[in-house]
């Protein structure tokens, strides 16, 4: 956990009233090279209504189409806009010659299909975090962008916030001296007492296709909804959830945003009588091939990741970032210093990618390494024992078990 503030330590703050609204959708300033883009949204639930808002707002792109497994959805989008063609498959928007890119928004099982499937039509994708359902996902997902040479950009929208990019860079560049420790923390799991009674499943929904991939069960609302990422099928509860924000960051600053740790060992609470399947409090321990150990817990508070080095400490508190020392945050890059993006804006960083031919700060590879270490975390609760991970070869050293769980059992025709 973080550090209690203490009046009696000097600090310096920075603060940002975007920081939390940035953690919805892409925020940015309109100023973008790429003007004349074509959009297509996949998925159009809560998530990807706030992305259908915003970009609908803007002048430098056009949103031509939505797709969603629910005509209910679909029929909130167009209300929005009546330039918007609506599709019940994502397939026969996908299959638009006039579309540049799409951003997917969808349950989180369905991230890799759709995204690879844009990705082999030639669309640039902007995908919501987590990226994967599995491991094995997201080396797919990473093989299909760069075959087809698209940009992908993951909705880790924290990337884009000057505080995060201003931390990750001070302790890349030894201002806090020699990294040892990262202390990250994030909401826990939600409780639902009893089984709720089932209501009817709606006529607008084909909750086959909303499946998917995933094992055939009865429809019931609690997994039809926002809550779906609190079931096993579907997600990984709050750790893929929260925790890919702050984990994200957390690999960034230690310079492992491509690779990841070699030991995870972990432990959870599982509330009893919750009707939801994943773990409700968690404390994982991820150590990485130099040294460094990245924690990862529960609080009642806000949000946090700490950076321990040895010459101070740095650390991010929701929309705050403090400092052991004032001066450590108030520098000039020397020459050969570790300089990270100083992105503007989240949807500015894809389009600019578009438009140039560059990676954007979340790509994809970025994406599958964040929820790679996410999954590691639940993987090393759920068989109860340390994990020994290579991130080179992405599979685990002498687990049998733990190597199998990278990838589940699909359901035909979705495969990944």
């Amino acid at each position: 956990m973080a550090r209690p503030r203490s009046p009696a330590r000097r600090e310096f703050l920075i603060q940002s009233a975007a920081a939390i609204a940035g953690l919805a959708v892409g925020c940015g300033d309109n100023r973008t090279p790429s003007a004349g883009l074509r959009l297509g949204v996949i998925g159009v639930g809560r998530q990807g209504t706030g992305h259908l808002d915003e970009l609908l707002k803007r002048s430098d792109v056009h949103v031509v189409a939505v797709a969603d497994v629910d005509a209910t959805h679909l029929a909130a989008a167009t209300a929005l806009s009546r330039d918007l063609v609506a599709y019940r498959d994502y397939r026969e928007l996908l299959a638009r010659i006039d579309l540049d890119g799409v951003v997917i928004a969808t349950p989180d099982h369905w991230h890799a299909r759709t995204a690879i499937d844009a990705a082999n039509a030639g669309k640039h994708v902007y995908c919501e975090k987590p990226l994967t359902l599995t491991l094995a996902e997201g080396r797919k997902m990473v093989d299909a962008a760069r075959v087809n040479g698209i940009a992908f950009q993951t909705g880790s929208q924290l990337r884009s916030l000057r505080q995060f990019q201003l931390a990750c860079e001070i302790v890349r560049n030894g201002r806090i001296g020699q990294l040892l420790s990262i202390e990250t923390a994030v909401s826990p799991g939600p409780f639902q007492g009893g089984l709720p009674a089932a209501l009817p499943q709606p006529a607008t929904l084909d909750w086959d296709l909303w499946l998917g991939q995933c094992p055939e069960v009865p429809y019931h609302q609690l997994r039809a909804d926002w809550t779906f990422r609190y079931f096993h099928d579907y997600a990984g509860g709050a750790i893929t959830d929260l925790g890919a924000h702050e984990l994200d960051i957390a690999q960034w600053g230690a310079g492992y945003e491509r690779s990841g740790p070699t030991k995870i060992r972990g432990t959870a609470t599982f509330a009893p009588g919750n009707f939801f399947e994943t773990p409700t409090t968690f404390d994982v321990t991820f150590t990485y091939d130099n040294g460094v150990t990245l924690h990862l817990t529960t609080t009642d508070g806000d949000w946090s990741v700490e950076f321990t080095g040895t010459d101070g400490w740095i650390r991010l508190i929701g929309a705050t970032l403090e400092a052991s020392r004032p001066e450590l945050l108030d520098y000039v890059l020397g020459s050969g210093a570790i300089v990270l993006a100083t992105t503007t804006g989240h949807y500015e960083n894809w389009f600019g990618a578009i438009a140039n031919g560059t990676v954007p700060v979340a790509d994809v590879e970025i994406g599958h390494r964040t929820a790679s270490i996410c999954h590691l975390a639940n993987l090393a609760i759920e068989l109860g024992r340390e994990l020994t991970w290579d991130p080179i070869a992405e599979a685990f050293v002498g687990d049998a078990e733990a190597d199998a769980r990278r990838s589940r059992p699909q359901r035909a025709p979705w495969t990944v």
